[in-house]
């Protein structure tokens, strides 16, 4: 608080010293009117600049009047009144230092001072008050600082730029609405103005810009003459073309060639295309080795896409019984660098069995390395395991947390799980709305498991008009994909009549298929019909006990 209070002291005098008419510089009186006792520094800086009192200053906006040398001196090193900072509008009459607000300005840019920016545009500066020998452009420097700020207010001032690196770099503001609307259009017209003068990386843009669109027509000269300078993402991008056949003809040798150049730069895109080549033999003999080489690569830069394809590679091989060992090797390896889907696929050995013996523990620790990186499948996993007790204690809150996790993520077996808890009233309040709102989401994904659980809720009426022909339908989604549980559905629905014609051999027909996946309710049905005969009883519904858990999806 006194702090404050002398700061107003010190403002008060200096606004008295203008008031009475003295120069704030010197002290000395302006007009002939009487001043104040005048500081040993105030007289040196008058005897320095030989002060004449007739001619006089008074600047804009402030208003504040000084003697024409003092204000001249204090103004060489920034265009502000001495008294309250404020930025002299405009320029002084005869002053003996003319003050550059061009200089001034780019001294604020270099210096990040946007406010200093805004005070000297507000000066009425334009765009086109430059020497002959002034090459630096306010705007082209703020673009290559990425002062993205600065930069918008120099354009509204009507600041332009012929530089490629800063329309590009102007392209990108454009396109990400960075300090400025977002315009695609105003992106483009910066980025063609870039790529014209040869600039490979907007060259690049306006390519993607076109492929994103699917007008690979417009995509593919700019890739081209992008890739011909080098460039390894045009490179990539134009070698995707290639390999599946937009706006070119499919060649999958000159595919090879530009991932292989953009592979060298160490492009992981064009590494995990490499990859997938050698994986699938397109165009070269499938090497399974060299496809895991390029993979690796590419997942040690994060690259996502290359993590899935090589424990796909892995797990197909695994399925297939070939190399099992060196498979589970693979997979360790990829595992202990941090490869997520590795690790995922680490855990799904140990916990089935294959490649290695059986341990739970293992499985456990591999699926929360997994789980921990986000990986939505191993969270659905390792959130089985705590809801089956499968190496730990049976845990449905633990469970349901990481099925939420990975509900969260949109992955739909973890929704189907959610909502199977939610039925069941597992470890939390039964709630059919919330379970028929995650199987609706989940089978909406093509989940059959999710499928088979939304037909049973239509079937019985849960949170919802009971309805044999939505049943059905959903029922036969499933069913399709071979889901045991809606094959056992509709042998009931066929055998009791309910939206259907009675039909026991109808029934017969799907109790079979689900016995054979060894669906344990259909094998006893199966079984008693057999021996019974027809077993026509007409029912409203099926009895609690006579139908299935809701499915989950078995790690």
């Amino acid at each position: 608080m006194n702090n404050f209070s002398q700061n107003s002291v010190r403002q008060n005098n200096l606004s008295q010293n203008n008031l009475s008419q003295d120069c704030p510089v010197c002290l000395q009186p302006i007009a002939g009117r009487p001043g104040i006792r005048r500081s040993r520094t105030a007289m040196a800086l008058t005897r320095k600049v030989r002060i004449d009192p007739a001619t006089i200053i008074r600047l804009q906006p402030c208003a504040h009047e000084y003697h024409h040398a003092c204000i001249s001196e204090c103004v060489k090193q920034t265009p502000r009144c001495p008294l309250d900072r404020r930025l002299i509008m405009g320029s002084i009459p005869s002053m003996s230092c003319h003050v550059n607000l061009r200089k001034e300005l780019l001294k604020s840019v270099v210096g990040n001072q946007s406010d200093n920016v805004k005070d000297i545009l507000l000066t009425g500066l334009k765009p086109d008050q430059r020497s002959f020998f002034d090459r630096k452009n306010p705007l082209t420097l703020s673009l290559k600082k990425e002062n993205w700020e600065i930069a918008a207010q120099l354009i509204s001032a009507g600041w332009i730029t012929k530089s490629k690196t800063a329309q590009n770099n102007l392209a990108w503001m454009y396109f990400n609405g960075l300090e400025v609307e977002q315009n695609y259009a105003k992106a483009r017209r910066w980025y063609r103005k870039a790529a014209d003068q040869g600039y490979a990386i907007a060259q690049n843009s306006l390519g993607t810009g076109y492929f994103k669109e699917q007008n690979y027509a417009e995509a593919l000269p700019w890739f081209r003459k992008a890739a011909g300078q080098g460039h390894a993402d045009a490179q990539n991008s134009l070698g995707w073309m290639y390999l599946y056949g937009k706006g070119v003809e499919q060649n999958y040798a000159r595919a090879l060639t530009l991932f292989r150049k953009a592979a060298r730069q160490g492009f992981h895109c064009a590494q995990n295309n490499l990859g997938w080549m050698y994986h699938n033999g397109l165009g070269v003999k499938q090497n399974f080795a060299k496809a895991r080489t390029f993979y690796l690569r590419a997942a040690s830069q994060e690259n996502t896409a290359a993590q899935a394809n090589l424990s796909a590679m892995f797990q197909q091989r695994l399925e297939a019984g070939q190399n099992i060992v060196e498979a589970f090797n693979w997979f360790r390896e990829a595992a202990n660098k941090g490869d997520v889907g590795a690790q995922h696929s680490l855990g799904m050995m140990y916990l089935n069995g294959k490649g290695v013996e059986q341990n739970y523990d293992e499985a456990l620790q591999w699926f929360h390395k997994a789980a921990d990186q986000e990986d939505a499948t191993a969270q659905n996993d390792l959130g089985l395991m705590f809801f089956r007790g499968l190496g730990v204690k049976q845990n449905f809150a633990e469970a349901i947390t990481l099925f939420s996790k990975a509900a969260d993520q949109g992955f739909a077996a973890a929704q189907n799980n959610l909502g199977g808890i939610y039925l069941e009233g597992l470890g939390v309040e039964q709630n059919y709305a919330e379970a028929l709102l995650l199987f609706r989401n989940a089978a909406d994904r093509g989940c059959a498991e999710a499928q088979s659980n939304l037909g049973y809720m239509h079937l019985k009426g849960l949170a919802t008009e009971q309805n044999y022909a939505k049943a059905l339908t959903c029922l036969g989604k499933a069913a399709d994909q071979k889901c045991a549980a809606a094959q056992y559905l509709l042998g009931w629905m066929h055998l009791k009549g309910l939206g259907v014609g009675q039909n026991f051999a109808e029934a017969l027909s799907w109790f079979r298929k689900a016995a054979d996946q060894g669906y344990g309710a259909a094998q006893d049905k199966l079984d008693r019909l057999e021996t019974t005969g027809n077993e026509f009883t007409p029912i409203q519904g099926i009895e609690k006990t006579e139908t299935p858990e809701f499915s989950t999806i078995e790690p």
